[in-house]
């Protein structure tokens, strides 16, 4: 029963961490979604560089985000995937409260927390190829 709760961690929080990350990096610079409004919302917080600071983090959503899903290196990938929560739960969502404010992030790094002590499971890339990380 643990592999297969493992597993399911590891495909809910890689899926939604692809899903974000896919039109940060490949969606218009200047649409509504993706890359366009992280960077809007990074310069409205007044980080540095927003630019820079989006695509890394759409690069981040999508490498973590494939590597969980796989299950390669799980314990190192879910590292930045929860650093980029953290950011999220301070920077942007903790005025909000956490009912409809950052209770969605703070779920998904229980998650990030939940494969770091886990790793990647059975049913991974990590096992089959006999990886202790």
């Amino acid at each position: 029963m643990e592999d297969a709760a493992v597993l399911v961690l590891r495909l809910t929080l890689g899926s939604v961490f692809l899903a974000h990350g896919w039109p940060k990096v490949f969606g218009p610079a200047d649409g509504v979604h993706g890359r366009g409004r992280t960077t809007r919302l990074l310069t409205s917080k007044g980080l540095p560089v927003p630019q820079v600071l989006a695509w890394g983090v759409g690069i981040s959503e999508i490498v973590g985000g494939a590597l969980v899903v796989v299950g390669l290196f799980v314990r190192l990938a879910v590292i930045p995937l929860a650093v980029i929560l953290m950011g999220a739960v301070v920077v942007v969502k903790w005025n909000k409260g956490f009912e409809d404010g950052w209770d969605w992030p703070f779920s998904l790094l229980g998650i990030c927390v939940a494969l770091f002590l886990l790793g990647g499971g059975t049913w991974s890339l990590d096992d089959l190829l006999g990886l202790s990380i």
